[in-house]
């Protein structure tokens, strides 16, 4: 049973702890007087903590990356980050673990958001796009796999059920802003923020650490969406050439630039509006997490990895300035 996690680290400095981990690596590394060490990254659902082995290190030879280990340590800091400073350190056995101790999970119904990405497939007019779509939650395989998939490992929604609450959310934006502007198609936008990250269910590793998985290493998110695209329109025969390559250049160019990993920027507007959506829904996501990190009192954020910078708490921040302004007793 675990009765540590590690965003309880900071108020645990000093403390000797035993608690269960992910190891998401392991590293050989040398000290000062060329000794060997072992550094480690290990994780829980509440996130990530360096890991130090000084001695012994052939204890940990054993342990591979992606296994769940229990661990006691001690709980330090370095450079102004908490880390751990293990002392025994093995394989966690079968019946020790819980996982939803270990992968971070959306707030919202799985169901529910399931049920909402239907409806937003049913919505769409035109007949063989909307069949098109469907051929893809109606394949078990998939299905499965878009429910529990991650959005990202670390930057934006970074959790079980993270890309289908940021796919539900892009569609909302989607249908909202595509009523401001009726010109654009919503058919094409709607399309295409359920299809623009569907490679994510293969490039990530979600089983039980958030990671990646050699086919997304090597290929990337972009380049099997396309795959998985050609695949399903052998199942639809009736959609045009002309369809199909908006539906590429949709999922081509979501990233915007060639310098944030669009091989094509772009060049129609329902692809230019849905980068810009999906740009504001992953990196509001980013400051609401931030936000609702604990850091104490504090009116500004840790820094935001994703964005480079900490984030303002606007309500706490109006707040301090108020009692700053009130005339004194």
């Amino acid at each position: 049973m675990k009765t540590f996690y590690l965003k309880d680290s900071p108020a645990n400095e000093g403390n000797i702890i035993t608690s269960f981990f992910v190891l998401v690596s392991k590293q050989t590394r040398s000290k000062k007087n060329g000794h060997p060490y072992l550094h480690c990254v290990l994780a829980d659902r509440t996130g990530t903590i360096d890991g130090k082995l000084w001695e012994q290190i052939e204890a940990a030879s054993g342990i591979q990356p992606d296994a769940f280990v229990k661990v006691q340590g001690r709980v330090g800091a370095f450079q102004g980050r908490p880390e751990i400073t293990i002392d025994k350190i093995r394989v966690a056995q079968e019946h020790e673990i819980e996982l939803e101790d270990f992968l971070p999970c959306t707030s919202r119904n799985i169901d529910v958001l399931w049920a909402e990405l239907a409806d937003f497939i049913e919505s769409i007019e035109n007949l063989q796009l909307r069949q098109l779509i469907r051929q893809f939650s109606l394949d078990e395989e998939t299905a499965c796999q878009f429910r529990r998939a991650p959005a990202a490992q670390i930057l934006h929604h970074a959790f079980i059920g993270g890309l289908l609450e940021h796919v539900v959310s892009l569609c909302g934006l989607a249908h909202r802003v595509q009523q401001h502007y009726p010109w654009i198609n919503r058919d094409l936008l709607i399309a295409g923020a359920i299809l623009h990250d569907i490679g994510k269910i293969h490039e990530l590793s979600y089983h039980h650490s958030l990671g990646y998985t050699d086919r997304g290493r090597l290929v990337g998110h972009i380049s099997v969406a396309l795959q998985m695209l050609h695949a399903r329109v052998s199942d639809c025969p009736g959609i045009s050439p002309e369809l199909l390559t908006l539906l590429e250049h949709l999922i081509l160019s979501h990233h915007g630039t060639r310098e944030f990993g669009s091989p094509i920027e772009p060049s129609f507007p329902e692809a230019m509006l849905l980068h810009f959506l999906d740009n504001a829904d992953s990196k509001l996501a980013a400051m609401l997490q931030a936000l609702e990190s604990n850091d104490g009192d504090s009116t500004w954020t840790a820094r935001v990895r994703s964005l480079g910078r900490p984030i303002l708490r606007v309500a706490a921040y109006l707040n301090s300035d108020l009692e700053a302004a009130s005339p004194a007793d």
